[in-house]
């Protein structure tokens, strides 16, 4: 947990100092020779002057959900593909992990539509193989078409850690018929322990003469 959580940490720092850096240098009275990040870093933690009032240390915990989230917002805003790839990829997952309730809550801000479906997707694929359990309440409080989507893809990402679970899952949401998905991960699970696969649809009284 501790390389993840460093990363996040020094991301959550670069963007801060990057935005710091920017803003002086803007507002500087003439010109001024940009320090690279490094330097800018290494000043922001050189020992105060004599006389002054030492500021606090940096803090080693955990960088808190609400400073993630922050992060994420302004990279989904921003109009940088590798600022939003990153809050994808790295930010996010690391939110998930935390706080599955703060990541969730960025779905209900106003999104460009495409925005909105990477980021319910990414949640619902995300959360449900670390919290199933908190991941479906937020599913089941979801509007009509956010739910089915979203039930969808968990189903999908929940069948690579267990047949079973991904099955119950797409038939408590009522998903995965129409489009054949249902069909297909009981072929698979067929193929790969066709036992359990029978045994699983005789529990539910489901026909197993397809095995």
């Amino acid at each position: 947990m501790q390389r993840p959580l460093k990363r996040t940490t020094a991301i959550l720092s670069a963007l801060v100092l990057g935005a710091a850096g920017v803003t002086y240098w803007k507002a500087s009275p003439g010109p001024l020779e940009e320090k690279p990040p490094v330097a800018r870093a290494r000043a922001a933690f050189s020992p105060p002057l004599v006389g002054h009032t030492p500021l606090p240390a940096p803090s080693v915990e955990v960088a808190r959900p609400q400073q993630i989230s922050l992060a994420i917002e302004r990279a989904l805003v921003a109009a940088d593909p590798a600022m939003q790839e990153t809050a994808f990829e790295v930010l996010l997952p690391e939110l998930l992990a935390t706080d599955g309730a703060a990541a969730a809550a960025l779905l209900d801000r106003p999104r460009e539509p495409g925005m909105r479906h990477r980021l319910r997707e990414h949640i619902s694929r995300g959360w449900v193989i670390r919290d199933r359990e908190a991941a479906v309440r937020w599913m089941q409080g979801l509007p009509g078409e956010d739910k089915q989507v979203a039930a969808l893809i968990a189903v999908r990402a929940l069948a690579a850690h267990s047949h079973a679970q991904a099955l119950e899952l797409a038939d408590e949401f009522g998903v995965g018929r129409d489009d054949g998905t249902r069909a297909y991960l009981l072929q698979i699970w067929a193929a790969e322990d066709p036992e359990a696969a029978r045994r699983w649809l005789v529990l539910r009284g489901e026909s197993v003469s397809a095995f």
